[in-house]
């Protein structure tokens, strides 16, 4: 029996928040690529087959939005953990209408976005073999937002009659 470890692409401009997320990672068995830049990320992309984008989406040489955008059209989004930054909820409502519903906050421990990746793979596992769970990925993402709204410094959430309005 062959033997697949899951490739995960982890990009941050910080260094050492990359060693500090990847050590636990790479102790759980993950093979781990790590980039600073969107550019850089974007042609591993193009070439490699990842499992996971985990992303702080904030670089010196491209805007989130424009990053998020082309990992869509990479097919990476559903495969992507955005590591939020200083977004504002609207920021999350376009992000979303792009397919990107799994967030981490910015001081995630890297015990917690291990934890957070298991679910990933564990939830992907949990599709393929019972399809007919799967959720609506707008309404998980809303929850989530409420859930988390503090962790991902989210102040300003839309009240629930706007929060609609913003999807649109």
């Amino acid at each position: 029996m062959k033997i697949k470890f899951k490739t995960v692409l982890l990009v941050h401009r910080n260094e050492q928040k990359i060693q500090n997320l990847s050590a636990e990672l790479i102790r759980k068995g993950f093979f781990i690529i790590t980039e600073r830049t969107g550019t850089a990320a974007l042609k591993i992309l193009r070439r490699a087959n990842i499992d996971l984008v985990i992303s702080s989406g904030v670089f010196q040489d491209m805007q989130p939005k424009k990053f998020l955008t082309e990992i869509q059209f990479l097919g990476y989004i559903d495969k992507t953990i955005y590591i939020s930054g200083e977004e504002s909820i609207e920021d999350f409502f376009q992000f979303g209408s792009l397919g990107l519903h799994r967030y981490a906050p910015s001081n995630i421990s890297p015990s917690n976005l291990l934890a957070s990746v298991q679910e990933f793979f564990e939830d992907l596992e949990g599709f393929f073999l019972h399809p007919k769970n799967k959720k609506s990925s707008h309404h998980s993402s809303v929850a989530f937002l409420e859930q988390n709204r503090k962790k991902l410094n989210l102040t300003n959430m839309a009240a629930p009659e706007k929060r609609s309005q913003l999807c649109l």
